[in-house]
């Protein structure tokens, strides 16, 4: 498995010593990984085939390779501090279709990744009462793999994935004068195996 330091030493330029890990998550079908950093890079990297099929030593390089860690299979740079990203729900290897994920950063609307060649498939925009485009602060797709969900400040969206652009239904969850939610908030679905919570900067309130 790749170490910090070692994520740190990928790409063609050299990264800054103030460049660290911010998160990791495992695709849906535990074939790669999905990494962070602080350079606001999204890396992936695809697990060995004798990781994932070999005997109970298989967390271990084979005697004859003289490292232990491999390198990003893909870096996609984001223009602006990543708050959150989420690989969409069905996805699997065998299907270069199902081979996405989503990303929210500063100041930027929803970016949908293609996982193999690192190119934008579609955006998905949501505005504020001036009509400028605000960035989710949280993103999770549901397990259906239909919609896509994004919080912000004192409010959640629902984008259609099938439909990207500024379509979707808005859940206000704080109205000055009323009971309610303020605050930032995070974005939970149900899968096989219970609650799946997205990464939050900021405040949470549920």
């Amino acid at each position: 498995m790749a170490t910090t330091s070692q994520v740190f030493q990928l790409g063609d330029r050299k990264c800054p010593n103030t460049n660290f890990l911010k998160g990791v998550k495992w695709s849906p079908d535990g074939a790669c990984l999905l990494t962070a950093n602080d350079d606001n890079c999204l890396r992936i990297f695809d697990l060995p085939t004798y990781s994932v099929h070999g005997n109970q030593e298989s967390s271990c390089l084979p005697p004859d390779q003289g490292q232990d860690s491999f390198p990003a299979a893909l870096q996609i740079q984001e223009g602006e501090l990543v708050y959150d990203y989420a690989w969409y729900s069905c996805m699997h290897t065998s299907d270069p279709a199902s081979c996405c994920f989503a990303t929210t950063s500063r100041a930027h609307p929803i970016h949908l990744w293609d996982a193999c060649t690192g190119s934008l498939r579609c955006v998905y925009r949501a505005y504020d009462a001036a009509d400028e485009v605000t960035a989710a602060y949280s993103v999770a797709i549901d397990r259906q793999g239909c919609h896509l969900w994004a919080g912000y400040n004192k409010s959640i969206r629902v984008f259609d994935l099938s439909r990207p652009g500024r379509d979707y239904q808005t859940i206000t969850t704080f109205q000055k004068g009323q009971d309610g939610q303020p605050g930032i908030h995070c974005v939970i679905y149900h899968c096989a195996s219970g609650i799946q919570w997205s990464s939050l900067c900021g405040i949470c309130h549920i």
